[in-house]
């Protein structure tokens, strides 16, 4: 879809523009023959995707030249052998420069004086810029799958570089020290270069706000820091798993908000975003959710020391980096203003230490994957996200409903050995009571609980299968319903891809059926027949939060849900009710109906209802 919409818009620019957009081989081809069309050229671009390589380098590989007559052109974006040799010009126009899989050791830049954005993607390169020919302009320069480049230049002849990006060259060992005091970047991504050894012995980029060194394997030390350094807010060194020491000026990092540690091994990742966009933070991290054997490979721990003056921090993953409690237990009250932990794949974690409690700003914790926790107490009272999936070891929780006010996330999939003793399953009943989503469902905030076990709520009406279907009621009760909530029974054991679940409304009028389709929910949750305790998932959801609910006139209308997992799984056994409100009458409070929503369907027409969804969904497929 995306290529057909740039398709259609390559194609509207060039009758507005003729002969100053080229896309196509043949239109070039034809350009170069007149002198009048050469000059009129502004950009060309030939997509990868258009062409077999192989193919499209048999028809090209036009002279060294071939941009000598292009006064005009300004964008450029061309792969592999496009001239047959290294070309001896360009433009002194030309603004963005593009080239996969350039096929020469070297670039000539001499006439980019104007230069705003440089990619290289693939190729032979070897050497980016030859001598000192300064590039003032250049504010994007994105080096990817350079396999030939050993070392990376002097920057400084780039003084406006705002975003620099060095991925997945292999070879890269070292970085010119220019890069650590250059004034203008502000966004610096280093990643998948496993041989990279040497960066500037120290930061002095002071308009630096994020820097991203991942799966930099080799790197052994992390630069020196200046106090000049005061914009840098995101710092992901994720699976730099040779740094063990940070060093002490990483305190002068006053505003780091986000802070990743996290080291994973493997290819499998599984989507749990933590951070997405909040406090200045621009990127997403994900829990890696690897096997016991892969993180009882990595080094014990990475000393925290050094980050004890670091007060603006709100975010800190140190998942799948295993450390012992007592390192925690030193460093906790660092951290008072934290709001997300990540601790998931320790395997040293026995118990949270109890200086948990001081982080009274704590709102998300993720402790999945630690196999060896087994009591889990101390959690702060603001905290409303929690997950602890796959710790196989829980045995004990405490009470998450008596000093916490606000929940959206309670998650404890796969933690078997819950069940059975009286006071966990008591403290897993009341999440589970109706009182308790009355109170979320006031604040029209979304909540989703998974817990182990089989067991529907009894203010539920469950019924077998993966369908159900509520009547809507008549238009003037519509403004009392404010969401919708769903149960949900999954034998075996969940693990992988997400677990979502549909809402399709079937609205008739003028005897016409018109069937609108929305996923609105994903749980990370997956099913293996392998155990037969299975899970239960409770999600509500508020009206403002549901695109198909928004309808005024829902008289006639035939609510259908639809409860499966993304690997085709279903559920064995379902329910959801309609969540309304009620009006005292002092019209000052409000209160969730004790009916709140029932089927207002016969069984047969749910079943007439549920064979129409089955119709309708296979006629999508």
């Amino acid at each position: 879809m995306h290529d057909l919409i740039q398709e259609m818009g390559w194609q509207i620019a060039c009758e507005s523009f003729p002969n100053s957009r080229l896309w196509k081989l043949e239109d070039i081809r034809d350009s170069l023959k007149d002198k009048q069309k050469l000059e009129a050229i502004e950009a060309i671009v030939v997509s990868d995707k258009l062409y077999d390589i192989e193919e499209y380098e048999e028809n090209v590989s036009f002279s060294a030249d071939v941009f000598v007559g292009m006064k005009s052109l300004r964008l450029l974006d061309i792969i592999g052998r496009f001239t047959s040799s290294k070309p001896t010009f360009f433009p002194d126009d030309l603004r963005w420069l593009r080239w996969s899989h350039y096929p020469f050791p070297s670039l000539s830049t001499s006439q980019m004086n104007k230069l705003v954005g440089l990619e290289i993607v693939g190729g032979a390169i070897k050497q980016l810029w030859i001598g000192q020919k300064v590039m003032p302009n250049l504010k994007f320069l994105n080096l990817h799958n350079l396999d030939c480049i050993t070392t990376f230049p002097d920057v400084s002849v780039a003084p406006s570089i705002g975003k620099l990006v060095l991925s997945s060259c292999k070879n890269l060992v070292e970085v010119h020290e220019s890069l650590g005091s250059h004034k203008r970047i502000y966004r610096l991504i280093i990643k998948c270069c496993e041989r990279l050894k040497h960066l500037p012995s120290k930061f002095k980029m002071e308009s630096l706000k994020l820097l991203r060194l991942e799966k930099c394997s080799s790197l052994e030390r992390f630069p020196d820091v200046s106090p000049c350094m005061a914009k840098l807010s995101f710092i992901s060194l994720d699976s730099c798993s040779s740094i063990q020491v940070l060093p002490s000026t990483f305190g002068y990092l006053s505003s780091l908000v986000y802070l990743s540690l996290r080291r994973y091994t493997g290819d499998r990742m599984s989507d749990i975003p933590i951070c997405k966009e909040e406090h200045g933070c621009e990127e997403e991290s994900f829990v890696d959710q690897d096997d016991t054997k892969a993180f009882e490979r990595q080094p014990k721990s990475i000393s925290l020391h050094t980050l004890a003056n670091l007060c603006s921090l709100r975010i800190l993953n140190l998942s799948c980096r295993p450390m012992e409690s007592e390192v925690l237990l030193k460093n906790l009250q660092a951290f008072s203003y934290l709001e997300n932990l990540d601790l998931s794949g320790n395997n040293n974690l026995v118990e949270l230490p109890a200086s948990i409690s001081q982080l009274s700003h704590l709102k998300r914790l993720f402790l999945n994957e630690c196999h060896q926790l087994q009591v889990l107490h101390g959690i702060p009272p603001r905290m409303q996200e929690l997950e602890a999936n796959n710790c196989y070891s829980l045995k004990r929780i405490e009470d998450l409903l008596t000093e916490h006010d606000r929940w959206n996330h309670i998650s404890f999939i796969n933690c078997q050995k819950l069940l059975g003793d009286e006071d966990n399953e008591k403290y897993l009943d009341k999440i589970l009571q109706q009182s308790f989503l009355k109170r979320c469902a006031v604040v029209d905030d979304p909540l989703t609980i998974v817990i182990p076990g089989n067991k529907i709520p009894c203010w539920f009406r469950e019924q077998p299968g993966y369908l159900i279907s509520l009547m809507m009621p008549p238009k003037h009760n519509n403004t009392q319903i404010i969401g919708i909530v769903v149960c949900s029974v999954f034998s075996g054991k969940w693990h992988g891809p997400p677990f979502g679940f549909d809402i399709s409304v079937n609205l008739e009028k003028d005897g016409k059926s018109i069937i609108q389709k929305e996923e609105v929910d994903s749980c990370v949750i997956n099913k293996n027949a392998s155990d037969q305790n299975g899970n239960t998932w409770i999600g509500y959801r508020p009206c403002s939060s549901i695109r198909a609910l928004q309808c005024q006139d829902w008289s006639g209308a035939a609510l259908l849900i639809s409860l499966h997992l993304d690997s085709g799984a279903k559920a064995a056994r379902c329910a959801a009710l309609l969540m309304y409100k009620e009006e005292e009458e002092d019209n000052q409070h409000i209160s969730i109906k004790t009916c709140i929503g029932r089927p207002w369907v016969t069984r047969r027409k749910m079943e007439k209802r549920s064979t129409s969804l089955k119709r309708y969904m296979n006629r999508q497929k």
